[in-house]
Order: C-alpha cells, then sequence, then structure tokens
C-alpha cells in the first residue's frame, strides 16, 4: 500500500458510452477494467470477474453478500483491498466491474485531470 503522503496516479480511458474506465491489476496479472461509478456506495463486480478472481485467490468473503478483493495495484502503485459485491447489473452491461464510492473514501483527495483521462488520488 501506498504510504500515508503518496500519490497514486491512473491513466484511464473513456468507454464509448463515455464512462471513465480505469484498468486495475489484482495479483500478478489479471486486469480489471473498472468503470469509475460515483453514484454507488459499493464497489460491484461481475459474475466473470468473480469467477476469476476466486480462480486466482484474489478474493475473500467479509460478510453477507461483502467480499474483499485482494492485491489489487496499478502499473506503478500498491492500492487498497477493496470490497466488493457480485452485481447482476454489471454483468448485464457487459462490463468487468464498476468502482464505487466506497474505493474513492479511503483517500482525501480524488482529482480526474480531462482531457488527459487522468484519476489522481492522494491520501
Amino acid at each position: 500500500m501506498a504510504g500515508a503522503n503518496d500519490e497514486i496516479t491512473i491513466q484511464g480511458r473513456v468507454h464509448r458510452f463515455g464512462w471513465l474506465v480505469l484498468p486495475i491489476i489484482a495479483g500478478e496479472f489479471l486486469s480489471i477494467a473498472f468503470v469509475l461509478d460515483t453514484s454507488y456506495p459499493i464497489t460491484r463486480i461481475s459474475t466473470r470477474t468473480h469467477t476469476l478472481l476466486e480462480a486466482f485467490g484474489l478474493i475473500t468473503p467479509v460478510s453477507g453478500r461483502t467480499m474483499r478483493i485482494h492485491g489489487l495495484h496499478t502499473e506503478e502503485h500498491a492500492l487498497p483491498d477493496i470490497d466488493v459485491r457480485v452485481s447482476q447489473v454489471v454483468s448485464r452491461l457487459g462490463l468487468e466491474a464498476m468502482l464505487g464510492l466506497n474505493f474513492l473514501a479511503l483517500f482525501t483527495e480524488v482529482c480526474f485531470q480531462r482531457p488527459s483521462v487522468v484519476l489522481t488520488l492522494r491520501r
């Protein structure tokens, strides 16, 4: 995990529907395309993403329907674990995951720079 004063930058891309997509890696090589969803309190993943994370031992139950993804990072920075739920909505939309407010709440400052499509996070 990044230190208390570290800045984390994630180079995103714009989805064809205009959503911001952030590539986050789980474990050694499992790249997950997270759509940034600031309208929902918890991060959601598709059924397929859950199956892949489970196969690689990167997700564990927390309580009820909530699970925690471990070993997340970008190409340059470690990221905190994320609590998630499997969502049929995400699956139906054909997405891998939707990054919710619970992830952004782990940081004191969140800045999205457009047109460079860069998300900057500070603790």
